[in-house]
């Protein structure tokens, strides 16, 4: 209850927007979801949807945006104007850098393993460009850990929901 009225206190000094996000953490956190507003950190400037699971020691800086289904793992980093949606997992301790983007709002997942780099404008787990693909179907992208996905990349999901594209050993990918 202390909590509470010290940051109602606490959030008439701060401006709208940070007071959203700040209300935002604490009702998260009330909520017993896996947030630590005490050491996570959101620029008043990103979108994270309320749904969003989003680990400790998380850093989402301005511009950013965090779909409802996404998971963020503890540690992270998304840099300015980097963007999950989807049904997106991004493991422990990922750097995410300005203006990548992952995952995308289809049927399907992207799970990104823990330590991963993803560089600047990257774009990973989107909709795949093989004719294949139909609408609807279910896709997949699994990334291990380790790996460091420079700038400009792109890697997209499965054409074929019986398909997954897999990255499993420590990779550079470079465009």
């Amino acid at each position: 209850m202390a909590a509470a009225a010290a940051s109602r206190a606490a959030g008439r000094l701060l401006s709208p927007r940070l007071l959203i996000a700040s209300r935002h953490l604490q009702a998260s956190a009330s909520e017993g979801s896996a947030r630590d507003a005490s050491t996570s950190f959101i620029h008043p400037a990103a979108v994270v949807h309320p749904d969003a699971a989003i680990g400790q020691g998380v850093t989402i800086g301005p511009f950013c945006t965090v779909g409802a289904s996404a998971r963020i793992g503890d540690a992270c980093q998304l840099h300015t104007g980097s963007h999950v949606t989807g049904h997106t997992e991004l493991g422990e301790g990922c750097v995410v850098h300005t203006g990548a983007i992952l995952g995308a709002d289809l049927p399907g997942r992207t799970i990104i393993g823990e330590n991963n780099v993803i560089g600047n404008y990257a774009v990973v787990g989107v909709k795949c460009q093989d004719l294949k693909y139909k609408p609807g179907d279910e896709c997949f992208l699994r990334i291990g850990n380790n790996n460091e996905i420079r700038e400009y990349c792109s890697i997209h999901r499965s054409s074929k929901p019986c398909d997954c594209t897999v990255f499993r050993l420590l990779v550079t990918i470079i465009s």
